[in-house]
């Protein structure tokens, strides 16, 4: 969706030709699916943490973070059309959604640490890890603890107060200038 402002009108939002494709699908349907057959519940520490585990395929498994004050069905609309390619796996931060409540304090590290260990648990390797808002600072914390097991970070609209973690952020900045350049050697050599 685009804004278009008429001189002398109120802004009104135009969608995209459909010449682009945008909107002439919804295939495969989120709402087709039956999630409940799919959510589970797995103790992490001390908290009941609810999540969805569908679909499958060759690539990564891709683990998606929520936001404040949301619950893994926020990424409803993108979990399908990704499991059809990859195991895709979302789940609610404890405190969060169906998550219970921890005993211990909460904070981003501590969510991370979880991400962490329901990867671990689920035994899905190495994954691409997706976060949004509040879940976009889970998602670098995790990526930063455990980057031999996170392939890709996904930051969308992410929050946080990244000046607070410098230690995550320069192994994380060491890691993508890594990636960067081992991706640039082998388009160079192709070239």
């Amino acid at each position: 969706m685009r804004a278009r402002e008429d001189r002398g009108a109120a802004m009104s939002v135009v969608a995209p030709p459909r010449e682009h494709g945008y909107g002439l699908s919804d295939a495969p349907d989120w709402r087709a699916v039956s999630w409940e057959a799919h959510q589970r519940t797995i103790d992490i520490a001390g908290s009941g943490i609810r999540y969805v585990d569908y679909g499958s395929g060759d690539g990564p498994p891709v683990v998606f973070v929520h936001g404040i004050v949301g619950c893994w069905e926020h990424w409803l609309e993108n979990l399908a059309p990704i499991a059809c390619h990859r195991r895709v796996v979302a789940f609610d931060l404890p405190g969060f959604g169906e998550s219970t409540m921890p005993s211990e304090p909460i904070g981003i590290g501590f969510y991370a640490r979880v991400a962490g260990e329901l990867c671990e648990r689920l035994g899905l390797g190495r994954v691409v890890v997706v976060g949004n808002s509040l879940g976009g600072a889970v998602a670098a914390d995790t990526a930063a603890l455990f980057g031999d097991r996170v392939e890709r970070l996904v930051l969308v609209s992410a929050g946080g107060d990244l000046e607070q973690r410098p230690a995550s952020l320069r192994r994380c900045r060491a890691r993508v200038r890594g990636a960067a350049v081992a991706t640039a050697r082998r388009v160079a050599r192709a070239g």
